[in-house]
């Protein structure tokens, strides 16, 4: 409360007064006060003082939705290296939103967590703060970046990507489009599309007019591939960020005629069930998805015995799986 008084520059009994007792606070300075609460993650008295209080047994976890392998592969891996323990996983979700992220978490922190498992490393200022008060392990999941929060667990969408386009540039493919997804909240799309470009600079290869956006569903793919289409653009090959959006490029392949492999070359991210099971098998990048939350769990555990951290980032890597929409020409 000190903290958010001396931003406002006001007392703390005027911040007091401002939550309980509203209505004898002039507006305009209500309204500076509620916003540097925003800002720095305050917790109110009744909240705080389950901070101070014994912790429960439990981990918050925050995914963007549950519809999806990505996400219920990893929860089981964090499950399971929990429940040896006797601790339960409490999740939540933010379908991509880092202020219902934010809204959430301030909603788990009653419950007094032990730690916190967040998915990607793009977070709200509010969450921020709130997590630095909270004071407990912070491990943020799949997009690992140079300085976490505190500590990451995944691989790197760029090299994965890079891997993905040398695989194509193998098979004789040099025209090499990109698939992506207009969530901006997405890290991993941003790297992606950084390991897509870098590749073919390296190759000495054009990537300016192959690179187009759409949601991240099927739906989308199919509207991205006919968007590429139409823009006249030569092409011979199309990487995607998902392998949802990569059957929806080979769905609309079908429709148009194009034959795949034998005219264009497609793969997708992820390995989702639905990539080997397709016709034809959709080349993609298998993901430790399990592995990355089984992980977590372990490094939760080994911090509340007090264990030292020894990386605050651990890379699983990824491994390539080529099927047979890219193979050999």
């Amino acid at each position: 409360m000190s903290d958010v008084a001396r931003q406002v520059g006001v007392s703390t009994m005027t911040v007091s007064r401002a939550l309980s007792q509203p209505q004898n606070v002039a507006p305009e300075t209500r309204e500076r006060i509620l916003q540097a609460i925003g800002t720095q993650g305050y917790v109110p008295n009744g909240v705080a003082g389950s901070l101070r209080a014994r912790r429960g047994r439990g981990v918050v976890c925050i995914v963007p939705h549950i519809a999806n392998s990505v996400f219920s592969d990893t929860l089981q891996g964090l499950n399971d290296a929990l429940r040896p323990a006797s601790m339960h996983v409490m999740l939540g979700t933010s379908g991509y939103s880092s202020m219902e992220e934010a809204q959430v978490l301030e909603e788990f922190v009653r419950m007094r967590p032990e730690a916190v498992v967040l998915w990607g490393t793009r977070r709200h200022p509010k969450s921020r703060a709130l997590l630095r008060r909270l004071g407990v392990c912070v491990i943020e999941l799949f997009d690992l970046v140079p300085d976490p929060f505190d500590q990451v667990i995944g691989f790197s969408n760029e090299l994965a990507m890079r891997a993905l386009v040398d695989h194509l540039l193998s098979q004789g493919r040099r025209r090499i489009a990109f698939v992506g997804s207009t969530n901006e909240r997405d890290m991993s799309n941003t790297q992606r599309a950084d390991g897509w470009r870098t590749a073919l600079r390296h190759a000495g290869l054009a990537s300016d007019g192959l690179m187009v956006e759409a949601d991240g569903t099927t739906a989308g793919g199919e509207q991205a591939f006919r968007q590429l289409v139409a823009t006249g653009v030569a092409f011979d090959a199309v990487c995607c960020v998902s392998d949802l959006m990569a059957v929806g490029v080979l769905i609309e392949c079908r429709r148009m005629g194009i034959n795949v492999p034998q005219q264009l070359s497609v793969c997708g991210f992820g390995d989702n069930p639905l990539a080997q099971a397709f016709d034809p098998p959709l080349s993609t990048v298998r993901l430790p998805r399990y592995a990355i939350g089984k992980v977590a769990g372990e490094q939760v555990l080994q911090r509340m015995a007090g264990e030292p951290v020894l990386q605050r980032t651990i890379d699983l890597g990824f491994e390539l799986i080529v099927r047979a929409t890219s193979a050999v020409l």
